[in-house]
């Protein structure tokens, strides 16, 4: 086993590095912290033993501590980037959130105050829906009393109803009967017309054998007269 500064040259003897940090190939890379304390100890050595082994151990330990920064270094400044990356896509979402949130509010606000409308509107019609139940239960009052009079009236009518058939068939018989007297008066009539026909006919006879009588009596007195008058000539 090769000598170095630290003593016998092995994994388990390099200064311990600093927090872990993981790359994109999932090791862990450590941060050095003890850089400082190995620099001290390897000039203390150098000032004792300095061979040409040393020397090549030493650049070695210095060239895998460089790589390891720069293994850190590349890894952090990923990390920096993904990190830059992700805040940006946060912003990007916070933005899209606070512009949803704002409309969500302002939906809110329109919400709010078609609620206050509709609670007002639906106050309202609680308000008429009242007025209609009393004005109902008035009607609902009014229908039971006007069913009630309609009852009675309905009894009404049908006494009523009886006497009018009564009346009806009264009237139909006294129809019946001024139909026959109406038509005994006609025949009446007709039997006086004839009466008065042959009554004006019989005073037609009467007036001429009267008008014949009186120029029967004129001419039998113009025969006397004229036979008086004759012998006395």
């Amino acid at each position: 086993m090769a000598t170095s500064v630290y003593g016998s040259f092995g994994a388990s003897e390099r200064p311990a590095t600093g927090p872990g940090v993981k790359t994109n190939t999932g090791t862990q890379v450590h941060i050095g912290n003890h850089v400082h304390h190995n620099i001290s100890t390897v000039t203390r050595k150098c000032a004792q033993e300095v061979d040409f082994e040393t020397i090549v151990a030493l650049s070695k330990q210095f060239t895998e501590e460089l790589e390891l920064k720069q293994a850190e270094k590349q890894a952090l400044t990923k990390i920096i980037s993904d990190a830059k990356k992700a805040i940006q896509r946060n912003q990007a979402v916070i933005v899209k959130k606070k512009a949803q949130l704002e409309k969500s509010e302002t939906q809110k606000q329109d919400y709010d105050k078609k609620f206050k409308e509709l609670e007002a509107g639906n106050a309202k019609l609680r308000h008429e829906l009242q007025g209609l139940l009393r004005e109902n239960e008035k009607l609902a009052v009014e229908v039971e009393t006007m069913s009630e009079q309609m009852r009675e009236l309905l009894a009404v009518y049908g006494e009523h109803r009886e006497q009018l058939e009564a009346i009806q068939n009264m009237s139909s018989t006294y129809r019946r009967e001024i139909g026959i007297e109406k038509k005994h008066r006609d025949e009446v009539m007709a039997s006086v017309r004839t009466h008065k026909t042959a009554r004006s006919i019989m005073n037609d006879r009467v007036a001429d054998a009267t008008r014949r009588q009186n120029l029967l009596k004129s001419h039998v007195a113009d025969i006397f007269v004229a036979s008086v008058v004759a012998p006395g000539g």
